[in-house]
């Protein structure tokens, strides 16, 4: 896949034509890949590119900051995940005060027609597009009549009787409900960032954990213990890469009420490792979720919860081998 930052670089890879889709995309959920997959398919049956356009933020972020909601997928891991759709194209539009302002016409003659040169548009019921949302489907299909090109409208997947979204996802992982959360993305939930330093009351404990901080607007799952696979980069290295070396861990997100911790972190303890993490940039896959964050009467009582915790963990990783 080809990653594309700026609109006008369009023009040269699109000359022959695309089988275009449009969407935010977080998550890249079945969902998604069901739509893409329709994109993709038409093009290699008419011999076009295949083109998925795409936002880096979602575009509530400077549309009404306030219910911007936080984000599956980071830009990186987003573009990591729609490469593995087989499209050939990705545009990863920064979503600017000046694109915001783009009309619906403008939107359709400029970049659908003119720029990706689609002949053949793939997207989802609730598309809209253009200044407040103005473009509508029925807009689209009009203009395409006009311009040469097809819009196919693929309804919402389901899981049982309600729709596959991203809305969805984010509501059940903050209850905690990961496997849910997974068979709606068709994926393990993963998360990446810094390791930073903390209080090391983990490790006065026996229990070293490396405290990591993950972007700002990405998505936490709900407080608890959980099994996980932890990636650990290079310490010169900005993301997760082949490099990267792999531990089984568990992993606490909460506040710490045994000892009365101040704000909400992001600590995982790797299996059967030792070194230090500060700095590393690691990346969090998770498998399972063990069990509710609570507070405990005494540190030995909490020593002896760890030590449940790990064996579970430990038992669940072995059963879920990547």
């Amino acid at each position: 896949m080809e990653l594309i930052r700026q609109l006008d670089d369009l023009q040269d890879l699109c000359r022959d034509g695309t089988s275009l889709c449009i969407g935010v995309f977080d998550g890249v959920h079945r969902g998604h890949q069901s739509l893409i997959h329709h994109a993709v398919q038409h093009a290699r049956r008419r011999g076009l590119r295949s083109l998925a356009f795409t936002f880096e933020q979602h575009p509530l972020r400077l549309l009404a900051p306030p219910y911007a909601p936080r984000m599956l997928t980071t830009p990186l891991e987003k573009a990591e995940l729609l490469a593995q759709t087989g499209v050939d194209l990705c545009l990863m539009q920064p979503f600017t005060p000046e694109f915001s302002r783009i009309s619906a016409e403008d939107f359709m003659e400029r970049i659908v027609h003119r720029l990706c040169r689609a002949r053949h548009v793939t997207c989802g019921p609730d598309f809209r597009f253009g200044h407040r949302g103005a473009g509508t489907i029925d807009r689209l299909k009009e203009f395409g009549a006009q311009r040469g090109f097809q819009v196919e409208v693929i309804d919402a997947l389901l899981d049982g009787r309600l729709p596959v979204r991203s809305t969805r996802i984010r509501q059940l992982l903050g209850e905690g409900r990961l496997e849910d959360a997974m068979r709606l993305l068709g994926r393990p939930y993963r998360l990446s960032g810094r390791v930073v330093e903390g209080d090391r009351r983990g490790r006065q404990i026996g229990y070293p954990t490396a405290n990591i901080q993950p972007p700002e607007e990405k998505l936490i799952p709900g407080d608890g213990v959980y099994a996980v696979r932890v990636a650990v980069a290079p310490s010169d290295a900005e993301s997760i890469t082949g490099a990267a070396t792999h531990h089984p861990a568990m992993l606490n997100i909460g506040v710490r009420p045994t000892f009365s911790g101040q704000g909400r972190t992001i600590e995982a303890h790797l299996f059967d490792f030792s070194g230090d993490l500060y700095g590393h940039v690691v990346g969090v896959t998770f498998v399972a979720r063990v069990r509710d964050e609570k507070p405990f009467d005494s540190p030995e009582a909490l020593i002896a919860q760890l030590q449940a915790d790990e064996a579970a963990c430990r038992s669940l990783l072995d059963t879920n081998s990547p």
